[in-house]
């Protein structure tokens, strides 16, 4: 019986625990409880960043409390689309999210899951605008920002709060892409194109000038499928778009 109630406590504690920290990374943790010690190592990561347009301006308009329930909707929605994809939610930065792919845990197709974790989540958005405007929200849109690199990915912060991110150039230039992209843009850069195959049609844009860069970066605009993968969930609201390969 006491095995029995150490189980349930453990399985309470886990259910908790995954309200504020990504199951991605619980499941690292639980195989290998020794990962949970400050420092990083060198990763190859898919870089995901997510940002709504005008928001500062939107939100002066707005009741707080009223922002506090549509921001809680939409990361709602948005977050676990990211868990579906795979992926892992690293933080919210405001109206910002930041998610790895291929981070803590290796993840196939990393790349081509990013974007079309990008694409869910302009198909969901299209359904919250639509019960927003019966409820009284504004419409808001979103760009999308998406690198792949090495990274210094582990836990980091102090003894006491620590906290799964990735460091380096490549989430810098996701963070960039994310920041230049118009609304309902998905932009990439070159090095997430060479690993996609014919998953996606893409649309290449003059070279843009980042801070941090001093050459000009190759990017791509993703303008949708050209055939679904396998790994679309049944659910997807992406079925029914592109006709599966």
């Amino acid at each position: 019986f006491e095995n029995i109630d150490l189980a349930k406590d453990r399985e309470r504690l886990v259910n908790s625990f995954q309200k504020f920290v990504s199951p991605v990374l619980i499941e690292r943790i639980r195989n290998d409880p020794q990962a949970l010690q400050p420092g990083g190592s060198k990763q190859l990561v898919t870089v995901f960043f997510s940002d709504i347009r005008g928001f500062t301006e939107m939100s002066e308009r707005m009741d707080p409390a009223r922002i506090v329930v549509q921001l809680n909707e939409y990361f709602n929605a948005m977050t676990e689309i990211v868990l579906t994809f795979g992926g892992m939610l690293d933080k919210y930065v405001g109206d910002e999210i930041m998610a790895l792919f291929g981070a803590p845990l290796p993840l196939p197709d990393a790349p081509v899951r990013a974007i079309y974790c990008a694409l869910e989540m302009k198909a969901r958005l299209e359904i919250l605008h639509r019960k927003w405007a019966k409820e009284g929200f504004p419409e808001f849109a979103v760009g999308f920002g998406i690198t792949i690199g090495e990274v210094t990915a582990g836990f980091i912060g102090s003894e006491k709060v620590l906290s799964y991110t990735a460091i380096g150039d490549t989430v810098n230039l996701a963070s960039r892409l994310c920041a230049n992209a118009q609304s309902g843009e998905i932009l990439i850069n070159s090095d997430v194109v060479k690993l996609l195959g014919d998953a996606l049609k893409l649309e290449a844009l003059p070279p843009l000038l980042v801070k941090g860069k001093a050459e000009p970066v190759e990017v791509f605009r993703v303008l949708g499928p050209s055939r679904l993968p396998d790994f679309l969930p049944p659910d997807s609201l992406i079925w029914g778009r592109t006709p599966k390969a």
